[in-house]
């Protein structure tokens, strides 16, 4: 298994889990240094995974960031910065992923991390443009799983989204209703 991410070291929690992984369940845990925004450089790294092994399987793409500000206060340039790493890195590395995936004829599976807050407007969270871009993860999810969920050059590629929501911690179940 491969961790891609922009950082120059991993934390040193991928450390331990990485010496944990392999004694435990036979397999390993490596990291690569790449930007999803750099669509280069992420298929030159996702393309040498895949070579190594002559097959790449599946892909997690959870890339996201926020900035969580009213949307008169937020600027262009801002707005920009999210949307190229919350979608277009996740598009990057779907697009990249899946053409190994056909090149190395794999049934494979993508996962692409959105957020409830793609499918609905969370009261008093001022995030529009994570909100915004979370959506657009969830409608990729939908277009690539009718592109790709039919059979292109032998096998199918099954696309679906996550959408996970923030923890509330409650005093009482009954303050839900």
């Amino acid at each position: 298994m491969y961790c891609l991410d922009r950082l120059a070291e991993p934390d040193k929690e991928f450390e331990v889990v990485k010496d944990r992984l392999g004694p435990r369940y036979g397999g390993f845990l490596d990291y690569n240094q790449v930007d999803v925004r750099d669509a280069g450089n992420l298929d030159r790294v996702i393309s040498e995974v895949a070579s190594k092994y002559q097959r790449l399987d599946g892909l997690i793409a959870a890339a996201g960031v926020q900035n969580v500000q009213p949307a008169l206060d937020h600027t262009p340039e801002k707005t920009m910065e999210i949307m190229a790493i919350n979608f277009k890195g996740v598009y990057c590395s779907a697009v990249s992923c899946a053409r190994q995936m056909i090149k190395y004829d794999c049934a494979g599976s993508v996962l692409l991390i959105a957020s409830m807050s793609g499918l609905i407007a969370n009261k008093g969270f001022t995030s529009s443009v994570y909100n915004s871009s979370k959506a657009a993860v969830c409608q990729l999810a939908r277009s690539l799983a009718m592109e790709w969920g039919q059979i292109i050059n032998g096998k199918p590629i099954r696309v679906n989204a996550l959408c996970p929501g923030m923890l509330c911690l409650l005093d009482s179940p009954w303050q839900l209703l």
